[in-house]
């Protein structure tokens, strides 16, 4: 499943009713973050259902059980990505808003939690550290 909201919140729905293996994008985002070399802490964006699924947390918790989890939500990011505005001060002035809680405290490492980010990934300012899935 190539959608971090959809992993979220079917895949173990799926998992269930078909016999073939499902692979979603949770379990790949939090080994990459698990495999970093620190990871106090992590953060997470996402859609609003990615967010409110909790998936990234729980699977957090289980790998990376020292380490404090922050999520926020971004909706507005997706709508920006498949408008492709990339480079546009508009899509700077969301995502300065969305990250601003991460600039006071910095996570060691970032999970871009929605397939659409990595279109917009040169846009923050600090990204250093993101786990890249």
């Amino acid at each position: 499943m190539a959608c971090n909201t959809a992993s979220s919140l079917a895949l173990p729905v799926l998992r269930k009713i078909y016999k073939i293996p499902v692979v979603g994008m949770v379990d790949p985002c939090v080994r990459r973050a698990a495999a970093l070399p620190v990871k106090r802490s992590i953060g997470v964006i996402g859609t609003l259902g990615t967010v409110r699924s909790g998936a990234y947390e729980e699977a957090l918790r289980s790998a990376v059980p020292a380490a404090r989890v922050r999520s926020i939500p971004c909706p507005l990011l997706v709508a920006l990505a498949e408008e492709g505005w990339s480079d546009n001060a508009i899509t700077s002035a969301v995502i300065a808003e969305y990250l601003a809680p991460f600039r006071e405290e910095a996570p060691d490492a970032l999970i871009l939690g929605c397939t659409h980010y990595p279109v917009l990934k040169g846009r923050s300012a600090n990204s250093s550290g993101t786990a890249r899935c």
